[in-house]
């Protein structure tokens, strides 16, 4: 993933795993509310089919 927008994010369904460049996993399942940063980079991985709630700025 590489991010130039801010993302406001939801997660409805699922599970997956975000990992920013040089940092610790971040495991979201259903009910998870997080924020993307511009500029960031890493993997995110779907680990169970994701639905989610997202608003880029």
């Amino acid at each position: 993933m590489n991010y130039d927008k801010w993302e406001f994010c939801h997660v409805l369904d699922g599970y997956c795993i975000i990992t920013p460049e040089g940092e610790q996993p971040v495991h979201l399942k259903a009910g998870a509310v997080f924020v993307i940063e511009p500029g960031i980079k890493g993997t995110w991985e779907v680990v169970e089919t994701v639905r989610k709630h997202f608003v880029f700025a």
